[in-house]
């Protein structure tokens, strides 16, 4: 009788690991894209090497973590860019806690289920050289320009759907819009002050 529960509470516990891959999985395939395309990225996490696509687009199927990617893509004649690549919580961890209670829960958490990388992920490798300072300064001003009307479009919808009964939610949702727009600016320039004039 003992031995009947033991495989009885080996069995629940199978299923309940199971629970915490049945909404979202333990791997997502992940594209990988650049401008212009046609660049080698190397992929990597906690400092080892774990893909790399030859050739932008291209797509690797990588195991779902909380720790962030670093991405270094590179092309004859472009800046070699290097970018951190976040991971994302997903909602699919309320869905197991659901189905599998809390013992679903902690093995999302392990198993890094309950998280996902953008997709696609997308690096601008700009030219690595520009004849004329003003060259370059035309070429990254139009992509400001570019990145400024991306989120005040955002800020706008944000605007325009926010429920008045909860203000406080809007302002922050209007806070991470303005810093990602902060972070993105910030990338511009810095590969604005990397790349080689004449």
């Amino acid at each position: 009788m003992r031995l009947f529960r033991l495989f009885g509470v080996i069995f629940v516990a199978a299923q309940l690991a199971a629970c915490a891959t049945v909404v979202e999985g333990t791997d997502d395939l992940v594209s990988f894209e650049s401008t212009p395309p046609g660049a080698r990225c190397i992929i990597e996490r906690d400092g080892a090497r774990i893909g790399t696509v030859d050739a932008t687009p291209g797509s690797l199927k990588l195991s779902k973590s909380k720790n962030a990617l670093s991405v270094t893509c590179e092309k004859q004649g472009q800046l070699t860019v290097t970018e951190r690549v976040e991971s994302q919580f997903t909602g699919s961890t309320f869905g197991n806690i659901l189905i599998g209670g809390g013992i679903g829960l902690i093995v999302d958490a392990a198993s890094g289920a309950n998280n996902r990388y953008p997709n696609p992920v997308k690096l601008l490798l700009p030219p690595a050289n520009f004849p004329t300072t003003s060259e370059r300064d035309r070429y990254f001003d139009t992509l400001k320009g570019e990145i400024a009307q991306k989120y005040d479009g955002m800020a706008k919808k944000t605007r325009d759907t926010c429920p008045a009964s909860q203000p406080g939610q809007c302002d922050s949702d209007l806070a991470t819009v303005e810093e990602k727009r902060q972070k993105e600016l910030n990338a511009l320039e810095a590969k604005r002050s990397a790349v080689k004039i004449g």
